[in-house]
């Protein structure tokens, strides 16, 4: 009996200690009678408890949940085998209630939410049976509950040891995330009801052929007319059987000759599923739009069917939706398990970080062994038997030993294996489709004699290290490979087995030995898979339950009736593989487009599939990402990142100064199984894992002190030239001023001729540099940058109007020319000025410098082509093109946008070193691509690009015979450059569908492909989007994050806070939010009766609930508006409108009479003034114009959007969506420049692709709307590609090559042909360098630099959250303030402030008595006696941090820094003038009452002449309070 455990609650329990795994666990029970029957040492509940606790018995069940999930993923199962099921489930039931009882006291069954869950699943079981025994007929309409036989595999997560723990501890994470889902929520809803009030409608619009003709007898001409804009047929359709959507207002879709684009015809798009029509339409639109699903879908339709200005609208959600909220949730996600596994699952860290420190020791063994071999290689490393076994031949077998030994030590035997993994690798990726019977060979004898060399060097190594070569692991992946190898020379003739031939890809790991950063990423990710390996055991039963539920629900609902005569799709629920992939596929970011075929299907129960998984999926997948990132965060990349595992002995290396590093370099313990240490004293360099360059000394920027983790701060900071070291040309021309011009000419040319060193002292010479000086003092002026800035953006601004209509207006295309000319002469002026002043050393070495010089040169060049008429020569129109970079020339003149590109530049090169070690894994996957896929791609099709099935064309000889076309895929394995741009498709998620699909039909070569021929080949692209997607990928936007965060903050001047302790990193970013806030007016009450009484109603609570629910209220009202809505909603809702109006309105006037001018004051009442004020306006319009004939409908609609800004003022209630709302506020600076260099970029691919890819023939995705033509249409695409939303549906036409384009001529507006270099054909080398191009650096790096931001500031507020200082307590803090200084004089009394501190809340009060602590504050007193709140406050944060602060020289400068901040912000702080301070009061008061007490003690003395008398009355007398 356990007495002591529950003296409290005085429940008697009982333990059973169960020793499991070396463990003592500790099983409780309830010491009651359980079920009111057994007893603790009743022997039936005994035997209850031995079963229970038994570890046997859990893998007794564990074996079973297995085989009944087996048992599940079958669509017909056995009842027999689940009578079987349900009986050991009830079994284990009732074991457990003999045990431990029911539910009414502690530790029995239900207590525990596992047991609950059996419990249900059970029940339902039970349920079901009865109601299928009471009626057979029943089964069909029970099958929702027999779906629930699916949660039993959840009971895996409670009997798995460690699942439990891991379960427990997500669960309590995921409440942090009620805030963000709310903010989802919140938002979602103001998108769907501006979706409605915008585009309710909008999505029916169609081309209707033009009517002729007359009625028929008897018919009307409303019937005819009917009749006839009703009839399909007469309705523009594409070439894939859909609709054209139309618009009637400026700039939609436009219908041809002979349409009319007629409102509400048919159905809305994808079977009518994509619409806003209603409210439930629009949220799941809009949650397909945050999701970033398909959304180019949406984004098209809509822009052609309204106006191309509805793209502010997809730009906002884009940008708030899917860029803040969906990464604020990663954020959240793996912030709040971080925490929870700190608090509960330390011993999981534990583990991982003994598990990487012996990771750690078992390398420095290795690096030991094979230094220690390498100096004394005599050494005897066989068994003590040997010598035994082998007698006389023992000593020449030493001699082979160490013969062998040196050859593999030697360093140029390393080199001669790198050598040949590399030219290996080379050779695998030459294998490409059609190959010459030579080049065949020539790779056939390559691999023998790469296999051969890499028989020999594992031999040499197995004769050399004997039983050490196994001790190291990747000597044992080499031997692998080397069999693997022999195998596949062994069956190389057969057929069917050329998988063994994807083993020699496995030689590519062989670098890892030599290759620090590959073999990091290696360890990174090993180690990842196992300390994920709970949470992966989670994904696949979360994976496998929505598969199974899918299954169980919809696998007799795909059949063809329900597709309108369309196969069966391909994804489906028919069995459980594809099940499977169909839950892969949600969880991969794809649902809308499964769903769409699924509600065909089934209707609305796949709700309860596809949202669920998104969002599910969605939060387990964040976590999943966020743990693979902090896997590669500093720690491990610090621990890991040594010398090669088993790199051989080299040339010593140079010794990194730790000072440069930050990071050791030496290790003077490493010892080998009980050997002497060996080369103590040696220096070993760590490499950087995203630079290995020379750090250069601009590059030492950390102390040996600093406690920085960082990935960062290990890059090197100093490897790019000093032409990007940051600096702007002002900068520059600043340096010479201060320090005299510098040199005209570089100093070997100037050194040779004695008139140019002596120029300098000659009277030409000192004219010629006060002149130099003066045009310094013009090229810094802040007028003249201003006026180039200018002329940048109105050069830049001219490229637009280049399009490919300009020679349609020979006008504008002179005046153009001539503008051109003139901003060409006003850059050339520019340079030649700033050369002048800067000199030919200062101007050549400065990156920004450079590139105005290149061009202004191109510019020059471009417009010399095209006076003498020479432009359309291939290379003049080359450097006409890369005029679109002339916008770049403005980043130097912008400070915040120079700081971002700064930060970006100097990350390429962290970022190239981690990418071409991805690339190394991606070129696996190539090669074995091709290996798999090369030549089977390709399809019989006919004229309407169709496939034929095979049983009608079988091979490609049948299908030229049939007169077919024998065609590949755009996208294919034939070759491995070919291989990279499908896996680039895949890692995207972009077009991936379409080569899956092509992947899992290939058959042989110049075979035709059949339905899912192969289908296990999708598991290849599922090894591929883990690894090369999940893992890699991630990876490379990890490093973005992280070094560009860290670069941003260097070249900001924020860097100085990685220097400090956690201490006072708490403190300043504490002191980063003080500025954000001042004192405040208090409202006083009127005195006038009539305004006191509406003040204290606009002042109560009851006030704010009332106005609350009027909100609520109205915005469901507002959630019953939809399109073709009868007449009676539309008066209703009418009425209900200018009802909330009226009651908005009043409550606004009341405000205004109680609070007075005061309201204004008042930011949230400022934005409701504004909402009623639009609200009536919109109350007018629609009365006046309410039909629309003197206004367009279109302005109605964003007039009655703004209605949905009045549900905004619920913020105000809600902390956490505060809370995160305030995170993105306080990044608003830095994601405006971050957001300006988006535009930057996206204006100069506009130009570049206006200019490259505006002649091509319109064909797939491109057409009228969706094209390159012009600069509104290409900017608008591009927008959309900027979230790689179907970019490889735009790659498709722009790689068209004749037969399907004219290579010589295009074709004008006006039918005119034109002769042009390359017709309206396709480059691919350009397409597809332009498109993946425009996708890594947008899509994967400025993105990525905006979610950094946002995770900074996020991860900032939440660690200020845990020091205790938050925004809430900043309010407390000031509105106590107001009490004091109702005026917001910023001062109170020096009297007041005992009894202000004692009035705030924790964290910042401070009890009664705290004289002491007000004096230990030492806050400066100005004239008057007063203290700003200021410094009260930062004297409270101090005191609730802890109060000690070590002063160092960063922190003084940090605390110089915000000094100079609060200066601005707080003037009249600065200009008060300070008098004494608490410490000096409380010393002079602590010196006044010595003085006063000695002088009593003096006056007693005289009064008494007997000395006890005085001594007792000084004893008697009360001690005066110090």
């Amino acid at each position: 009996m356990d007495e002591k455990y529950t003296a409290k609650n005085r429940d008697k329990t009982f333990v059973v200690i169960e020793k499991r795994f070396k463990k003592n666990i500790i099983h409780r029970f309830s010491a009651k009678r359980s079920l009111f029957l057994f007893t603790p040492r009743n022997p039936i509940r005994r035997l209850a408890v031995c079963i229970a606790t038994n570890v046997c018995f859990d893998y007794f069940l564990m074996f079973t949940i297995m085989i009944n999930c087996v048992f599940l993923a079958m669509p017909d199962i056995s009842e027999f085998a689940e009578y079987i099921f349900l009986g050991i489930y009830t079994m284990e039931m009732a074991i457990k209630l003999v045990a431990g009882g029911f539910f009414i006291d502690k530790y029995t069954y239900l207590r525990d939410a596992w047991n609950c869950l059996d419990f249900t699943v059970i029940m339902i079981s039970y349920i079901t049976l009865l109601l299928q025994t009471i009626n057979d007929k029943v089964i069909s309409d029970i099958t929702g509950l027999r779906t629930f036989r699916v949660l039993r595999a959840l009971r895996t997560l409670s009997i798995i040891p460690g699942l439990k723990t891991m379960v427990n501890a997500l669960l309590r994470a995921l409440r942090m995330l009620i805030s963000v889902l709310i903010l989802i929520l919140f938002c979602l809803w103001i998108f769907s009801q501006a979706g409605v009030q915008l585009f309710g409608g909008a999505l029916r619009h169609k081309c209707v052929l033009q009517i002729h003709g007359s009625p028929a007898f008897g018919k009307t001409y409303d019937e005819f007319y009917a009749e006839h804009i009703e009839n399909s047929d007469n309705w523009l359709a594409k070439g894939n059987g859909e609709y054209v959507l139309c618009g009637n207002a400026t700039g939609a879709g436009p219908c041809p000759t002979n349409y009319t684009c007629l409102p509400d015809i048919g159905e809305n798009p994808n079977y009518g599923y994509t619409n806003f029509d209603s409210i439930g339409w629009s949220m799941l639109i809009s949650f397909q739009l945050l999701t970033q699903d398909y959304w180019e879908d949406v984004y098209n339709k809509v822009i052609r069917a309204h106006s191309p200005w509805t793209v502010i609208y997809f730009i906002v959600i884009n940008f708030f939706g899917s860029l803040y909220l969906m990464n604020l949730m990663l954020a959240v996600v793996a912030t709040a398990y971080e925490l929870e596994v700190k608090n509960t699952g330390k011993k999981l860290q534990q583990t991982a970080a003994t598990a990487r420190e012996q990771s750690l020791k078992e390398q420095e063994r290795r690096n030991t062994l094979t230094v220690s071999e390498a100096d004394s290689h005599v050494d005897d490393r066989n068994c003590t038997c040997c010598e035994q076994c082998c007698g006389c031949c023992y000593n020449p077998w030493l001699r082979v030993q160490s013969f062998a030994h040196c050859i593999i030590t030697d360093s140029f035997t390393e080199v001669f294996i790198i050598f040949i993994i590399v030219l290996n690798t080379v050779f695998l990726a030459m294998e490409h489709h059609g190959m010459s019977m030579e080049l065949k060979n020539v790779l056939k004898v390559a691999n023998y004699v790469f296999t051969t060399v890499f028989v020999l060097e594992a031999i040499l190594k197995l004769l050399a290290f004997n039983k050490q070569y196994f001790k190291s692991g990747w000597n044992i992946c080499d031997l692998v490979v080397v069999v693997a190898s022999l195998i596949d020379l062994g069956v190389e003739g057969l057929k069917g087995v050329s998988v063994f031939r994807s083993f020699r890809l496995l030689r590519v790991f062989h670098l890892a030995q030599s290759w620090t950063t590959m073999r990091l990423l290696l360890c990174i990710i090993l180690n990842t898979l196992g300390s994920l390996g709970y949470l992966t055991i989670i994904l696949i039963i979360v994976i496998y339950i929505f598969a199974v539920t899918g299954l169980q629900l919809f696998h007799t609902e795909y059949t063809p009736d329900k597709f309108r005569g369309e196969p069966v799709p391909r994804w489906n629920f028919n069995d459980f593989l594809h099940s499977f992939m169909m839950v892969f596929r949600i969880l991969c970011g794809e649902w809308i487009e499964p769903m769409y075929d699924c509600m065909r299907a089934c209707n609305g129960l796949c709700f309860l599939i596809f949202i669920p998984v998104t969002v599910f999926g969605k939060t387990l997948f964040f976590l999943f990402i966020g743990l693979v990132l902090g896997a590669f965060g500093s720690d491990t990349v610090e621990q890991e990142v040594e010398v090669s595992s088993f790199a051989l002995p080299g040339p010593e290396s140079k010794p990194c100064s730790v000072r440069e590093r930050g990071i050791s370099a030496t290790d003077d313990n490493v010892k080998d199984d009980g050997q002497d240490e060996v080369q103590q004293n040696s220096e070993e360099t760590k490499i950087d894992l995203r630079n290995n360059d020379k750090q250069s000394k601009d590059g030492m920027i950390l102390e040996n002190n600093c406690n920085n983790d960082s990935l960062a701060s290990l890059g090197s900071l100093g490897s790019i030239p000093d032409i990007m070291d940051g600096s702007s040309v002002e900068d520059d021309i600043s340096s010479c001023q201060q320090k005299d011009i510098q040199p005209c000419l570089p100093l070997f040319i100037s050194s040779r001729f004695k008139c140019l060193r002596e120029f300098d002292d000659t009277s030409h010479g000192k004219k010629w540099n006060n002149f130099r000086r003066q045009l310094m003092m013009v090229c810094e002026n802040k007028y003249f940058e201003t006026g180039v800035l200018v002329i940048i953006f109105a050069s830049s601004i001219l490229l637009a109007f280049e399009d490919i209509y300009l020679n349609e207006k020979p006008r504008l295309k002179l005046a153009i020319f001539y503008l051109d000319i003139t901003f060409c002469l006003l850059f050339f002026l520019e340079m030649v000025l700033k050369l002048v002043a800067l000199g030919f050393v200062h101007y050549y070495t400065h990156f920004w410098t450079i590139l105005d010089f290149t061009i202004v040169i191109i510019t020059v060049i471009s417009l010399a082509a095209s006076g003498l008429g020479m432009e359309q020569i291939t290379a003049f129109r080359s450097l006409r093109t890369l005029r679109a970079l002339r916008p770049l020339r403005a980043v130097s003149r912008w400070q915040g946008m120079k700081i971002i590109v700064n930060a970006l530049m100097l990350s390429i090169p962290s970022i190239f070193n981690v990418l071409l070690v991805c690339v190394v894994f991606w070129l696996i996957f190539a090669i074995m691509g091709v290996q798999l896929f090369a030549g089977k791609f390709y399809k019989c099709v006919n004229e309407t690009n169709m496939r034929i099935p095979p049983t009608e064309v079988a091979n490609k000889i049948e299908c030229y015979n049939k007169n077919y076309t024998w065609v590949n895929s755009n996208v294919n394995f034939d070759n491995v450059g070919g291989a990279f741009l499908a896996l680039f498709q895949v890692a995207t998620f972009e077009g991936w569908m379409e080569i899956m699909a092509d992947a899992v039909d290939v058959t042989e070569v110049d075979e035709q492909p059949k339905f899912e021929a192969t289908v296990y080949y999708y598991f290849y692209f599922v090894l591929f989007i883990i690894f090369g997607s999940f893992f890699v990928l991630n990876l490379v936007i990890g490093v973005i994050i992280d070094k560009f965060s860290f670069l941003k903050k260097k070249y900001d001047g924020t860097y100085l806070d990685m220097f400090l302790t956690p201490t006072q990193q708490n403190y300043y970013n504490t002191l980063k939010k003080l500025g954000t806030k001042k004192p405040q007016k208090t409202v006083k009450r009127p005195k006038n009766k009539c305004q006191a009484v509406v003040y204290d109603l606009v002042m109560s609570n009851q006030f704010e609930i009332f106005i609350t629910t009027i909100i609520i209220t109205n915005m469901i009202f507002m959630a019953f508006e939809h399109y073709n809505q009868s007449e009676v909603v539309t008066e209703v809702l009418a009425t209900a409108n200018i009802a909330f109006t009226i009651l908005y309105a009043v409550e606004a006037i009341i405000k205004i009479i109680g609070l007075r001018i005061h309201y204004l004051r008042n930011l949230w009442n400022v934005f409701d003034f504004l909402v009623v004020t639009l609200s009536v306006m919109d109350a007018f319009l629609n009365d006046i114009f309410g039909d629309g004939i003197f206004m367009n409908p279109s302005l109605l609609r964003v007039a009655r959007m703004f209605r949905i800004g009045r549900i905004i003022r619920l913020i105000k209630w809600a902390k956490g969506m505060r809370k995160l709302l305030f995170a993105l506020v306080i990044s608003l600076p830095a994601l405006f420049n971050i957001g300006a260099l988006l535009m930057l970029v996206m204006f100069i691919y506009t130009i570049i692709g206006m200019s490259s890819f505006g002649q091509i023939k319109l064909s797939g995705a491109l057409n009228d709307q969706v094209n390159f033509q012009t600069f509104g249409k290409t900017f608008l695409l591009l927008v959309r590609l900027a979230t790689s939303a179907g970019w490889n549906d735009i790659l498709g036409p722009l790689l068209i090559q004749p037969p399907n384009c004219d290579p010589n001529y295009i074709t004008t507006s006006t039918g005119e042909k034109i002769k042009v270099v390359n017709g309206d054909c396709g480059m691919p080398w350009l397409a597809i360098s332009y498109m993946v191009s425009y996708i890594i650096i947008v899509f994967m790096i400025v993105f990525n630099m905006y979610i950094a931001v946002i995770l900074e500031n996020f991860n900032q507020a939440h660690a200020q959250e845990e020091v205790g200082i938050t925004e809430d307590d900043l309010d407390m803090f000031y509105g106590v303030w107001e009490q004091y200084d109702p005026l917001a004089t910023q001062f109170i009394k020096h009297e007041q402030l005992s009894d202000f501190i004692q009035d705030l809340d924790p964290p910042l009060k401070v009890k009664k008595p705290n004289n002491v602590a007000i004096a230990t504050f030492d806050l400066p007193i100005v004239k008057g006696g007063h203290i700003h709140c200021l410094d009260i406050l930062l004297a409270l944060v101090k005191f609730a941090l802890g109060g000690n602060l070590e002063e160092t020289e960063a922190f003084k400068r940090v605390r110089t820094q915000m000094e100079a901040r609060f200066d601005e912000i707080f003037p009249t702080r600065e200009k008060s003038e300070i008098r004494t301070s608490t410490l000096q009061m409380r010393r002079e008061e602590m010196a006044a009452r010595t003085l006063q007490r000695a002088w009593k003690r003096r006056k007693i003395m005289r009064s008494f002449p007997s000395p006890e008398m005085i001594r007792y009355f000084i004893i008697s007398a009360p001690e005066t309070a110090v």
